[in-house]
């Protein structure tokens, strides 16, 4: 009677110690995919960084050339109208960039990958 309620005992603890093990692989996965995730948002961040300072330092540009003018003719007009076109360009690539790591987020865990490199 003592040895099997020592097996018992054994196979109780044997089980609970697979349950924790499970528990304690599960934290550790969770812990790696949040640290993931947070690579993955600085990667974005950075990524997105230098395009808005283009944008931020252009329209900065054009607001001086511009200044106080009310009105904008011929060249002055051309040259606001071709300025605007390099922002214009950048804010496309922050949405490409946005578009490509939030599908790669949304992706499947096993799917793979593609991704672009400048």
């Amino acid at each position: 009677m003592e040895r099997r309620s020592l097996s018992y005992e054994v196979r109780f603890n044997a089980e609970k110690l697979n349950e924790l093990h499970t528990e304690l692989q599960r934290q550790k996965l969770q812990e790696e995919m949040a640290k993931d995730r947070g690579e993955i948002y600085a990667s974005i961040i950075h990524d997105l960084n230098g395009p808005l300072t283009i944008v931020s330092d252009l329209i900065q540009l054009i607001n001086q050339r511009i200044g106080e003018e009310t009105s904008a003719k011929g060249q002055d007009l051309e040259q606001v109208k071709e300025r605007m076109k390099r922002p214009a360009h950048q804010v496309t690539n922050c949405i490409e960039i946005s578009r490509r790591f939030l599908s790669f987020l949304r992706q499947a865990p096993g799917e793979h990958s593609f991704v672009w490199v400048n």
